[in-house]
C-alpha cells in the first residue's frame, strides 16, 4: 500500500482513519481536508522511525504551522520534540496519521490514551 516499509508497519499498528505519506507534497490537502477538524494525529519520522503524538482543535492549521519554514525556524529553540524534529530531518520526511477525529472537550484524554497505548 505505501512504498517506506516502516509507514506500512506502523499503519498496520495504528489502523488511522486516514494517512498522508508525506506531510510537505500533501500540504494543500491536509488543510483543506483537515480544517476546523479536531483529533488526535500522528507524525513520523520516516528517517528514524520516531513517532510523535499530538491532538488539536484544528489538525489543518496545526499542520499549516508544522509546514511553514518561518514557524519551525522561530520555534526551533523550544523544548517541543517534533518542532526539533522537523527542523532536524525536514518536513518531507514526515508523515501524517490521523488517527481520530476527536470532540474537543476529550481531546486531552485521548491523546494521553494513544501517548500511552502507541
Amino acid at each position: 500500500m505505501y512504498s517506506n516499509f516502516l509507514l506500512t508497519t506502523i499503519v498496520e499498528k495504528v489502523n488511522p482513519i486516514k494517512v498522508y505519506a508525506n506531510l510537505k507534497n500533501s500540504k494543500s490537502l491536509i488543510y483543506t481536508e483537515q480544517k476546523r477538524v479536531s483529533g488526535v494525529y500522528m507524525l513520523v519520522n520516516l528517517k528514524n522511525g520516531h513517532d510523535y503524538i499530538g491532538s488539536s482543535i484544528n489538525i489543518g492549521n496545526r499542520m499549516g504551522n508544522y509546514l511553514s519554514d518561518a514557524y519551525i525556524y522561530r520555534s526551533k529553540d523550544a523544548n517541543i520534540p517534533i518542532i526539533k524534529a522537523i527542523a532536524k530531518y525536514g518536513q518531507h520526511n514526515f508523515a501524517l496519521l490521523i488517527i481520530e477525529n476527536t470532540p474537543i472537550k476529550e481531546l486531552a484524554v485521548r491523546e494521553t490514551f494513544f501517548y500511552y497505548t502507541n
